[in-house]
């Protein structure tokens, strides 16, 4: 990462909870595909399909762009603290 940022590339951690089970589209929950490998998922709502891993990188994409934009991720990908 010392070299990236030395490049002038700005590095961002991100905590990807939940998100291979999410829409990137519409963050509604995936749902599994029946018939079909186990890492196709369909959203319930976009009528989308999706693997998995595509998903899940596409709605990591759009929620690091939303914490710029906007400083806080869905409720649904924020994880519960612990008490």
């Amino acid at each position: 990462m010392t070299k990236i940022r030395a490049l002038g590339h700005l590095v961002v951690g991100f905590d990807c909870y939940r998100t291979s089970q999410g829409c990137p589209r519409c963050y509604f929950k995936l749902e599994q595909v029946s018939g079909t490998h186990r890492r196709i998922k369909k959203c319930p709502v976009c009528g989308v399909f999706f693997h998995r891993d595509t998903a899940a990188a596409q709605l990591i994409a759009s929620l690091t762009q939303g914490l710029f934009e906007v400083k806080s991720k869905p409720d649904q990908f924020v994880r519960s603290a612990i008490l």
